[in-house]
């Protein structure tokens, strides 16, 4: 990322569990985090988790929050080593932001952009290692035990 550049390899598209390391020194990785606060609070201000900043102080654990003021570029501070995971739900997920970032910030001018005709290019997944174990039990009973997931989910839904 540091020869390439953070916002060159930004996944603006789909940040589902980008964990960012940036130092606020360089103006790549202030803008990487001003990306990543646009995109907590026009989705789901609780989407950056396990934050933390490192300054010449400490350590600051954002208890009331990190600062929405951040969604403004001149706001970020210019010093600290900042930490945290983006995570978003498929339903606050909005294609429609992130295009506009992608195209805005990353110079992605190539994608559509009405939200109908860009969502048929994008799959969103997920890594198999962070789904609950719980939830990988429950999968496969399903698919042992029903001929397909739409006969299990008709059978739960009659019950």
């Amino acid at each position: 990322r540091k020869r390439i550049g953070f916002v060159n390899v930004f996944p603006f598209i789909q940040p589902e569990n980008y964990s960012a390391v940036l130092d606020l020194a360089f103006n790549d990785q202030r803008r990487v985090l001003n990306c990543l606060v646009n995109l907590m609070t026009q989705e789901c201000t609780g989407n950056i988790r396990n934050a933390r900043m490192c300054t010449a102080e400490g350590w600051d654990n954002f208890p009331n929050g990190i600062p929405l003021s951040w969604a403004t570029f001149e706001s970020i501070p210019q010093t600290g080593i900042f930490e945290a995971t983006y995570f978003c739900s498929k339903d606050d997920a909005k294609l429609k932001v992130r295009r506009k970032l992608a195209a805005s910030v990353g110079g992605w001018t190539g994608l559509p952009e009405e939200p109908a005709e860009l969502k048929p290019l994008v799959r969103l997944c997920t890594v198999p290692d962070e789904v609950p174990e719980e939830v990988i039990r429950f999968v496969d009973f399903l698919v042992v035990t029903f001929k397909s997931l739409e006969h299990a989910f008709g059978k739960i839904d009659a019950s």
